[in-house]
């Protein structure tokens, strides 16, 4: 083989195998939880919940939808230039690294406040009531009441503002306030959300949730083993009377939620497996119908500067 001849041939392996390695998928960022007896005994319920999240999800996306058609009849004589950009930078952010990302810290937080929410709520207005105690307040229970309250609203408003900073639409409403009127850039600071929430949910939230419930289906025959090996070995546990009587106690009530998890174990899999089924092409459906009623709504924002111009 000549030098030239042996060179191509090196060269041709390396194209293909550097080829071949870029089609390989990169190793994942951390191991499957499913052996694990505490992750185990929470999948059933935390199956249910992504399958109750793509619901939700899709059923807000469609509301929100039907409200498009309405928005220009909110607005008071706008610049209507303005409106239609502030429609196309709120679509485009709801499909933006950035939106997604805050918007999914926004939805974490909304899962802590809803799991632990009343637990916050009984301390703060304690601590509340306690300072408003020692301070010989008159009515400290007021005052706890107030102060949970403030704490919610401080709360919500705080991931709408953090969300608005990632949604670029809001800047451009920010920027021409005056131009727009300050009524009318409040309306459409509500629409520019209410449109970036829906665009995030049709191209990229539902696609998170299913593949999230795609993963967690496919480890549920090594959940079910975990289970099945925790209420064996607790089950011993709790009847060993060598073990003290609160470790006993400990075994026993781990012992009966693996069962429990073990019992609805089945019936959640197999509904997920059947919100997997048909669910590419109800996303699909679910992206032709938003991008038509974005259309619709850009068209009827194009034709009333003509139609005002032409009375």
């Amino acid at each position: 083989m000549s030098k030239v001849h042996h060179w191509l041939a090196v060269t041709g392996f390396a194209v293909t195998l550097a080829g071949g390695c870029a089609k390989q998928k990169p190793p994942p960022l951390y191991a499957s939880s499913a052996d694990q007896g505490g992750y185990a005994t929470g999948y059933p319920v935390a199956l249910g919940t992504v399958r109750g999240n793509i619901s939700e999800q899709e059923s807000r996306a469609r509301r929100l939808m039907a409200e498009f058609e309405s928005y220009p009849n909110a607005l008071n004589k706008p610049d209507w230039s303005h409106v239609r950009r502030v429609i196309e930078l709120a679509d485009q952010a709801g499909r933006s690294g950035q939106y997604a990302q805050r918007y999914e810290q926004s939805q974490q937080v909304s899962g802590f406040f809803a799991d632990e929410g009343d637990s916050v709520r009984r301390k703060v207005a304690g601590s509340v009531q306690w300072a408003a105690k020692n301070d010989e307040c008159k009515e400290p229970a007021k005052l706890g009441g107030a102060a949970t309250h403030a704490l919610d609203t401080a709360v919500e408003q705080g991931q709408k503002d953090r969300l608005r900073a990632h949604n670029e639409a809001q800047r451009y409403i920010e920027l021409y306030k005056e131009s727009l009127g300050p009524k009318n850039a409040e309306v459409l600071s509500e629409q520019a959300d209410k449109i970036a929430e829906t665009s995030y949910a049709v191209y990229v939230g539902l696609e998170r949730n299913r593949r999230q419930m795609e993963e967690m289906v496919s480890e549920s025959s090594n959940v079910r083993s975990t289970l099945e090996d925790q209420i064996r070995d607790l089950n011993a546990r709790a009847a060993d009377q060598a073990a003290p009587a609160k470790d006993r106690q400990t075994a026993q009530k781990r012992a009966e939620a693996a069962q429990t998890a073990l019992d609805r174990l089945q019936t959640e899999q197999q509904q997920a497996e059947y919100v997997l089924k048909d669910m590419e092409k109800r996303q699909e459906q679910l992206q032709k119908d938003y991008k038509a009623a974005l259309d619709k709504l850009l068209e009827r924002v194009e034709q009333i500067p003509k139609t005002a111009g032409a009375t």
